[in-house]
């Protein structure tokens, strides 16, 4: 960057980057140390969840193959499908806790702090977790059972499946725009494919954070580049999924989107309208073309856009977008990587990780003392959430809460869809004719063969440079 330009960035505040040494990437997505407190976090989440998610009694209907597909596959083995959906929903459930802790680890450069927000991503079903084990009925005449609380808030199995790469896409996207290295394009053409045919509403997700991350690097200049970049994520993910995303589907989902925001623009002006524009000339001034805070402005204004449109549905009843409600565990995903940063703020502000940080953390015992924060932050975070949890409570639920509106969506957009599908666990498809499909398996075969291209000739560059 130019000097002079150089010299007009505000000043960064000392609230932020007060003391924690950052994590020394060797620019790989796994190291050693990342891979054993990946591994802890996964394990983590599976020993205290998997007791509730293996009782319940999943009914979903689908309308994108993946998981079907998964259903087909594992049938051949004598796995049940009800079987199958309980182990994705829990391996969802593992690899979203291991994905926040690799994006924000990503963009902060801070271990503690990626830690911390993938514990407080644990932390909300905690209080559901103690009551239905503990306190059994305690929750049966305010927020249902463990099993509404899991299947509604994170969504049935292909939502959370679709859920749970979110974070990963995020990362390997904001590394190839930033990079334009091949393997991560190959990685976040292959991620947004997997999203693309698990599931619709987190889909929507998908391009709102892919218009947030193309946003903050646009920032920071080389626009036709990264203008680029994103033109082939977007064209390779849609050419590989064509065998399902037909004209006649494309056609039926832009129209009901298109209808939807039709109907309700009007909720748009002019507050929503204003404090957007709002938000976008403050994110630009105080992202003022820094690298260093880009995980702010990341997780920051994801988390008002998911904020905005599930607020804005709960206040009014209405949305721009189809399915608001199924984007409320995105909002919790990306709250739990604000809250953490704003944790670091504070605790910076003091001087306390920083000296841990630099006698313990950092030295030969830094996964132990790494994963002792881990579990003491989840002890202390979910003895915070339990004994919130009546207040909680009494919050969210009642007539007018946002639990009740959430749950009556979902219970009707359920039934709708199991009558439509004919039975549990079946595939709705709105693919069209004969020849649609024919021609989008033409042109998925071809652009797997492109695909396979492109990763061949990026071995072979990788063994010349070696």
């Amino acid at each position: 960057m130019d000097p002079s330009q150089q010299q007009d960035i505000p000043e960064r505040s000392n609230l932020w980057s007060g003391g924690i040494q950052a994590v020394q990437l060797s620019g790989k997505v796994f190291d050693l140390t990342t891979i054993i407190l990946s591994f802890f976090l996964a394990l983590f989440s599976f020993v205290i969840f998997w007791p509730i998610i293996s009782q319940i009694e999943f009914e979903e209907a689908f309308f994108t193959p993946l998981v079907p597909f998964l259903i087909s596959i594992f049938g051949t083995f004598g796995i049940a499908p009800t079987d199958l959906v309980r182990v994705l929903f829990i391996v969802s459930f593992m690899i979203s806790t291991v994905g926040v802790y690799l994006l924000t680890r990503d963009l902060t450069r801070r271990q503690l702090t990626a830690i911390l927000a993938s514990v407080l991503y644990l932390v909300p079903p905690i209080p559901v977790f103690v009551l239905t084990f503990v306190r059994r009925g305690v929750l049966e005449t305010e927020l249902g059972s463990a099993k509404s609380f899991f299947t509604i808030i994170y969504g049935d199995g292909a939502n959370f499946l679709a859920l749970a790469m979110i974070p990963f896409v995020s990362l390997f996207i904001l590394r190839y725009l930033r990079d334009g290295l091949k393997i991560d394009l190959v990685v976040s053409v292959a991620l947004c494919s997997l999203i693309l045919l698990a599931n619709g509403p987190q889909s929507l997700g998908l391009f709102l954070i892919l218009a947030i991350i193309f946003l903050t690097q646009l920032f920071l200049g080389n626009a036709r580049a990264k203008v680029s970049r994103l033109f082939a994520i977007v064209f390779l993910s849609a050419g590989l999924v064509s065998f399902w995303y037909t004209p006649n589907f494309w056609y039926s989902g832009l129209t009901y989107i298109a209808s939807q925001l039709i109907d309700n623009i009007q909720v748009l002006f002019p507050l929503p309208i204003i404090v957007i524009l709002i938000s976008m000339f403050f994110s630009f001034v105080f992202f003022a073309r820094r690298e260093d805070r880009i995980a702010i402005f990341v997780t920051l204004l994801s988390f008002v856009v998911f904020l905005g449109v599930v607020g804005l549905w709960f206040v009014t009843g209405r949305s721009f977008v189809p399915h608001p409600h199924r984007l409320f565990p995105d909002l919790i995903m990306f709250g739990a990587m604000v809250v953490a940063l704003l944790l670091s703020m504070i605790v910076d502000r003091i001087h306390f990780i920083s000296v841990i940080g630099q006698k313990f953390v950092w030295g030969p015992a830094k996964i132990f003392v790494s994963l002792i924060f881990a579990v003491l932050s989840f002890l202390g975070l979910s003895l915070l959430a339990y004994s919130l949890s009546p207040f909680a409570v009494l919050a969210v639920s009642g007539p007018g809460g946002i639990w009740t509106k959430i749950r009556i969506s979902v219970l009707a957009e359920r039934k709708e869809a199991l009558e439509l599908a004919g039975g549990n666990f079946q595939l709705i498809s709105f693919r069209g004719d004969s020849w649609q499909i024919s021609f989008g398996v033409f042109v998925s075969v071809l652009f797997v063969l492109i695909f396979i291209g492109i990763i061949v000739k990026n071995l072979t560059e990788e063994q010349e440079v070696g």
